[in-house]
């Protein structure tokens, strides 16, 4: 398994959303904070309460440091084409940047 450290920017607000056997989960684009704002972001992947924690505290350009792994999918397009594409799984996190002291119900 590959597993990712680092920190970076949310390129928009996560939304949690509702899967099968209710389970929660959000995604959003995450963009690597290496000076390069050229390249493109990572989709990156919560599952469970880091999911509702993201989707409650965090907004687009907001920074995180994350502690995840890489999952890859494999599939075939309707032309035919296979491709392969990948996204982070967050198993952790820490916010970086610093809210109001009004926010208040804080998990931290």
């Amino acid at each position: 398994m590959l597993r990712v450290l680092g920190t970076g920017r949310l390129g928009n607000d996560p939304e949690l959303r509702e899967v099968q056997g209710g389970k929660k989960i959000t995604s959003f684009a995450f963009y690597q904070l290496n000076g390069k704002e050229e390249e493109p972001p990572v989709t990156a992947v919560a599952f469970g309460k880091n999911a509702e924690i993201l989707a409650k505290y965090c907004n687009a350009g907001d920074k995180i440091a994350i502690n995840a792994h890489i999952s890859t999918k494999k599939y075939t397009t309707q032309s035919g084409e296979k491709r392969q594409s990948f996204e982070i799984w967050i198993d952790s996190f820490e916010f970086l940047t610093s809210k109001p002291k009004a926010d208040e119900g804080l998990p931290f």
